[in-house]
């Protein structure tokens, strides 16, 4: 019987880690002087990768001069790097007194041009995530969902030493509540299914540095991201062709192997035989509800509150920051919402959405990603100070236990 419900439902899947993509923890703000008019802020962290001279600014008493050294080497190396961004922003018409950099996040920094634009420039590591957003993006637009226009992508070094993407400026928030809009965003997102034969049915291998293989840009097509599909409803928009956009070196995301989890768990002592065999019969019953077999869909992967903008009446203007996007079941754009938002917004969804998925079988489907991913988070070492909520190794499955303790509504509440 397990081998059957794990084949229906399939176990082909990289681990969903919760990147954390943002660390807001500033000790110290320094401004330097500098040609032009620009502001240079320096923000001290913690721990963090925003800039080369973290680590050196609190050492600038060092009498050995060692530290003083590798200041002015990490300094110059910021200065080259904020002229290089001041070109860009040169280059669009915007005085170097217009540009700020933002919080940004562990994938990109970010940069505030003017009004209109928004700069992101690809930390070492990401780059292929932000090449992925130059497809994913278009695409998405192509559907009507809220997301900024590429403006410019430039991975060639000539300007800046990195890649870099530059986007329009969206103007809002992040939200504190679900923003109204979601749910019907999500359904044209969604809307882009993978099909059959379209590629394999399991990720594509990483290269020998652990990458994920480049996408080919030769085949993008900018333009169809400004398509006008934004006023039609979501059910009634046409199939879209999607030839001319070049989506195939996305990769998959699957359902994963939790039985297999739970036995690591038990042989390395986090859950005792009697739990192990209790979740092993949970997952085996939410497996009974869910169809395996659908077509897998364009996935934002990434959707909680840090990459939602949102207006002053809670309205959602944009989802942004498409770097974990995948082909993948649906249900796992849900993954890192909590449950008491996922019940409030399913219905919504369903609306608006083509999925042939009821209720009760979409709302298994969000369960196991939930109860798959807390569990395998269970032997991960604390990261404290992060801002995502489910950043803390218990804070899934606490956030399961509180929710089935607070009376959910049908479907959620026959699903254990």
């Amino acid at each position: 019987m397990r081998r059957q419900v794990q084949h229906a439902v399939g176990r082909s899947a990289r681990h969903p880690g919760d990147r954390a993509r943002h660390d807001h923890r500033v000790q110290q703000r320094i401004e330097l002087p500098s040609p032009d008019g620009l502001r240079i802020h320096i923000d001290t962290h913690a721990r963090s990768t925003s800039n080369s001279v973290d680590a050196a600014v609190p050492r600038l008493a060092d009498p050995g001069g060692g530290s003083r050294g590798r200041r002015r080497c990490g300094l110059a190396a910021e200065l080259d790097f904020l002229d290089q961004v001041t070109a860009v922003a040169r280059r669009h018409g915007v005085d170097p007194g217009e540009l700020k950099e933002v919080a940004g996040g562990v994938a990109n920094r970010g940069f505030v041009l003017g009004d209109d634009l928004f700069l992101r420039v690809c930390r070492p590591g990401f780059e292929a995530d932000l090449l992925k957003e130059t497809h994913v993006v278009p695409a998405a637009r192509s559907v009507g969902v809220l997301t900024p226009a590429i403006v410019e992508y430039d991975d060639s070094g000539r300007l800046i030493a990195a890649p870099y993407a530059l986007m329009e400026r969206v103007h809002g928030t992040e939200p504190t509540e679900l923003p109204t809009g979601l749910a019907e965003q999500l359904a044209r997102l969604h809307q882009l299914e993978r099909g059959p034969g379209s590629a394999p049915s399991h990720a594509k291998p990483a290269d020998a540095k652990g990458k994920p293989p480049a996408l080919d840009l030769s085949a993008l097509d900018l333009s169809a991201q400004d398509l006008p599909a934004q006023d039609l409803p979501a059910q009634d928009l046409p199939a879209r062709d999607l030839s001319a956009l070049d989506l195939s070196g996305m990769g998959e995301d699957g359902w994963g192997d939790p039985w297999r989890t739970i036995e690591e768990l038990a042989e390395g002592g986090y859950v005792d035989p009697g739990t192990a065999s209790w979740l092993t019969g949970w997952f085996t019953r939410l497996a009974e509800r869910i169809d395996g077999s659908r077509p897998k869909v364009l996935i934002h992967g990434d959707v909680a509150a840090h990459n939602l903008l949102a207006g002053p009446d809670g309205d959602l203007r944009a989802l942004i920051d498409w770097g974990d996007a995948a082909w993948a079941p649906r249900a796992m754009d849900f993954a890192k919402l909590p449950l008491t938002q996922v019940a409030a917004l399913l219905p919504d969804y369903l609306r608006h959405s083509q999925s042939p998925e009821s209720e009760e079988e979409l709302a298994a489907a969000v369960l196991w990603f939930h109860l798959s991913w807390g569990l395998g988070k269970l032997p991960a070492a604390p990261w404290p100070g992060q801002r995502h909520w489910t950043a803390p190794t218990t804070s899934r499955l606490l956030n399961i236990l509180h929710f089935f303790t607070t009376a959910p509504p049908a479907p959620w509440s026959g699903l254990t």
